[in-house]
């Protein structure tokens, strides 16, 4: 328990049913979570009396996200998962292997060459990308996602 969980009050207060629940998942990313599935061999993320309660905290642990880990973790279990929906702009498609080409060009560059040019190769990175359409890849997706988001 000490070794996944933490500290109680400190990493963890168990609720009404007994469940770890995280108190600030943010500290404990810094304070403990990087070490913990090493540490904690034998038990795979904890031992929890039912699958709900592994659920419950472990979605806890992502509170942005708590909806999406319970009903991923849910779905696996049945063995559907549904992704959120994707959106690859007409261009985008077009136009892929043209900024792969690029991308393999100046990545290399960008990694190898002298620290005091590494701003300019960046900079004609971006204006090769330009040359080749990525503004329009840009203003699709930003349609669409506007579209489906709202701006």
């Amino acid at each position: 328990m000490l070794l996944y969980h933490g500290f109680e009050d400190e990493n963890y207060k168990l609720d009404d049913e007994g469940i770890p629940i995280v108190i600030d998942a943010a500290y404990n990313a810094t304070d403990k979570d990087w070490i913990r599935t090493d540490m904690f061999l034998v038990g795979n993320q904890g031992y929890f009396a039912t699958v709900d309660d592994f659920n419950k905290c472990t979605a806890a642990e992502n509170p942005i996200y708590y909806d999406d880990v319970v009903a991923n973790y849910e779905n696996s279990l049945a063995g559907q998962i549904i992704h959120k929906p994707t959106f690859t702009s007409e261009k985008q498609t077009e136009l892929t292997d043209d900024f792969l080409l690029l991308r393999s060009k100046y990545q290399v560059q960008c990694i190898t060459c002298a620290p005091d040019q590494m701003d300019a190769i960046y900079d004609e990175w971006l204006e090769e990308a330009k040359k080749a359409g990525i503004e329009d890849v840009i203003a699709e997706r930003t349609a669409h996602f506007d579209e489906v988001y709202g701006s």
